[in-house]
Formats: structure tokens, sequence, C-alpha cells
């Protein structure tokens, strides 16, 4: 079983490449991957909240706080109702599914979904 500290610190990793992910994302081309600029920023403003939930989490694990075992699990339920919005919106707008873009996405959002599912399960184990 992973000690705390080590919870700690992929939770601390995994919030920073958030906050990089969410300040970078507005500067994309919106164009590109949404449909329309109101999904774009409903994307960035579901981001933001996500943010600061990561935040909110890894805080939690360094004082070690009650609460992670059930902000852990809201997290990655957050993570797969975006990725099910993003999968929807991409065949709404028409998006050639099997372009590389999307093909690297996919192995991105495989990637976070395990990585998230894994995180969560250890976080739930030490708290319960």
């Amino acid at each position: 079983m992973a000690k705390k500290s080590n919870m700690f610190n992929y939770s601390l990793a995994t919030t920073i490449l958030m906050i990089i992910w969410t300040v970078l994302l507005p500067t994309w081309n919106s164009q590109e991957w949404f449909v329309n600029k109101w999904i774009h920023n409903m994307w960035v403003g579901f981001d933001i909240i996500l943010s600061i939930l990561l935040i909110t989490l890894t805080y939690g694990l360094y004082k070690k706080k009650e609460f992670v075992k059930y902000l852990s699990p809201t997290i990655f339920g957050m993570i797969i109702i975006d990725w099910i919005f993003n999968f929807q919106l991409w065949l709404y707008g028409g998006y050639n599914l099997l372009e590389t873009r999307f093909l690297i996405s996919y192995v991105f959002i495989a990637i976070s979904l395990v990585y998230f599912f894994w995180f969560t399960s250890k976080i739930y184990k030490e708290y319960v």
C-alpha cells in the first residue's frame, strides 16, 4: 500500500499538471476542438473547478483530513463525465474521430482514467 506521503506527491503532481492544462486551454483555437466558443469557455470553467477540487484534495492529503475519501471519487466521476461529454461534442461537431489528434486524445483519456481509478482506489483504501 502506498504511503500517504506518496499519495500527496501524486496528488501534487496531478494538481500542477491540471493547473498548467487549465491555463493553456483558453489559448487554443476553439474551432479546432470545440463546436463553438461557449462550449470552449464552459470547459475552461469546468477545468477551473476541477483544479480547485484537486488543490483541496492535495491539501487534505497533506493534512491527513478525512474528507479525501469522498473528494477523490467525486473527482474521478467528474473526469469520466468530462470525457464522455468531450466525445459526444466531437461527434456532434462532425469531426472525423479517426484523425491522429483524436487518436492521441483516446490514449490520453485511457491513461488518465486508469490513473485516476488507481489513485482513487489507493486513497479510498487508506481512509476507509
